[in-house]
């Protein structure tokens, strides 16, 4: 369930996007889900003690968000910006493989750490720590504090 903070913040971003006619709320999909399994399995993370409960939580009524230069990766296939693509295409670094990705802003990746379930910011041009969380919530807060107005 998402918290009171992030909640805030996605109605002042609704709100904002209102104005121009448009909304961040995207529902997410049974197929949706299903192609994030199968990703999940085939990347090798099905069996594994990642737990990806808040992100599904988020992307249950927000599959993907693109406000103010912060991107939410989807999990809808057909999203240009999907968590599938964008992870291919950041996993092609060696580095990069010990993370998955769930978004990213203009100066910083959003990710877990594959070996310690660990939420990091990550500077984009060096890849270095910026900050450590230990929820989605809690680095996806930060992130959308980082963009709203």
């Amino acid at each position: 369930m998402l918290n009171q903070s992030i909640i805030e913040k996605l109605n002042t971003i609704e709100d904002i996007e209102k104005k121009y006619g448009q909304s961040i709320m995207k529902k997410t999909n049974d197929n949706d889900y299903v192609d994030f399994e199968n990703w999940l399995t085939i990347k090798g993370f099905s069996n594994s003690s990642l737990d990806f409960k808040e992100y599904i939580d988020l992307l249950a009524n927000y599959n993907g968000i693109n406000f103010n230069g912060l991107f939410l990766y989807s999990i809808s296939q057909e999203d240009e910006h999907s968590i599938y693509e964008e992870n291919d295409i950041l996993w092609e670094n060696e580095d990069q493989k010990k993370y998955i990705f769930f978004g990213d802003d203009s100066i910083s990746w959003y990710c877990v750490s594959i070996r310690d379930m660990t939420y990091h910011i990550l500077d984009k041009p060096s890849g270095t720590v910026m900050q450590s969380f230990n929820s989605f919530f809690d680095m996806f807060d930060k992130a959308l504090e980082a963009v709203i107005p």
